[in-house]
């Protein structure tokens, strides 16, 4: 996860790339100025040009996404209303279908595109650059048909409430996809099968999918990380336009006594994940090890069985 800012550092910039390289992955996020929905005179639809940019943060509330206000007025959502009543004194739902799916809390997503629904509403900041936005693609038309709207560009935390994470709990939002594979399956991002994994409540002791425990933003979570990698950002500190730096190169050996009384297990140690924060500068890297112990052991047992860990130089 990167949680960062993008940062300009000539005057009048509007738009700029901000970037995260990592062994052989590249991420880029294309960063706007802020902008609004126009209609020209000849009533077309069209982005206001970018303002200069200063600071733009990298998160998912200056991203793609949201939830069509507009068409929630215009229709509402009798299910969204009933569940609202229930839970009196709550704020709006984040779970009508006129939220993204993939984003309830970034703008511009739209069901259509009329004067109503655009003029004058901000639009994203971020965009990939292999999904650029346009006014026509800020409009889904209905709300199943959110598959084929823009991926929200960000590198930070993604909700379990979110789709992919909440597909792999075979909990995805209906959709229509016309027979499209959704766009973070084409990019490897998402497994093929994401869209048609059974729901857990129908047999809740099958085993459940362990991606949907990936807390990275999708295209984020990789399997061959190395302990002493090599990470480059640009355009995310306010005073380096480049910002790098290797990760430490180090490697718990981890053993643990497995009952009471019994000799020490070395188990296998397993990076999981890192965390990026330019400014203030910090690099947050989390390691795990398991083994299985016996279940009859008590809560206190389990407290007081044996663990060690030693750190050692990553074999290169």
């Amino acid at each position: 996860m990167i949680q960062a800012f993008a940062h300009a550092y000539k005057p009048d910039t509007r738009t700029l790339t901000a970037s995260v390289r990592f062994g052989k992955h590249q991420r880029d996020i294309v960063v706007h100025g802020d902008r609004v929905g126009d209609i020209d005179r000849a009533g077309r639809p069209r982005f206001s040009e970018p303002a200069p940019i200063e600071v733009v943060p990298i998160r998912y509330d200056y991203a793609y996404g949201g939830v069509d206000l507009t068409a929630l007025g215009r229709n509402g959502d009798l299910l969204a209303q009933f569940a609202q009543d229930a839970r009196r004194g709550t704020d709006l739902l984040a779970d009508t279908v006129y939220h993204y799916p993939r984003n309830p809390c970034g703008y511009g997503y739209l069901m259509e595109l009329d004067a109503e629904s655009f003029a004058g509403r901000p639009i994203p900041n971020l965009e990939f650059p292999f999904d650029p936005l346009t006014p026509q693609r800020l409009a889904v038309g209905k709300p199943f048909r959110w598959i084929h709207a823009p991926l929200p560009a960000g590198w930070d935390y993604q909700s379990m409430a979110w789709f992919p994470r909440l597909a792999y709990l075979g909990l995805a939002p209906s959709c229509q996809s016309d027979g499209k594979l959704p766009a973070e399956v084409e990019r490897g991002w998402a497994a093929r099968d994401v869209l048609s994994i059974p729901p857990l409540y129908q047999d809740p002791g099958a085993p459940l999918r362990l991606e949907y425990a990936q807390v990275a933003s999708p295209g984020m979570s990789v399997s061959d990380l190395a302990p002493d990698v090599y990470f480059e950002l640009r355009n995310v500190h306010p005073n380096r336009q480049v910002y790098s730096f290797h990760l430490p190169g180090e490697v718990p050996r981890v053993t643990l006594e497995l009952a009471p009384g019994r000799a020490l297990t070395e188990a296998e140690s397993h990076l999981c994940s890192v965390v990026v924060r330019p400014v203030p500068g910090e690099v947050v890297v989390v390691w795990s090890a398991r083994a299985p112990v016996a279940l009859d052991l008590t809560e206190e047992q389990m407290s007081n069985l044996r663990r060690e860990v030693r750190w050692t130089s990553a074999p290169r």
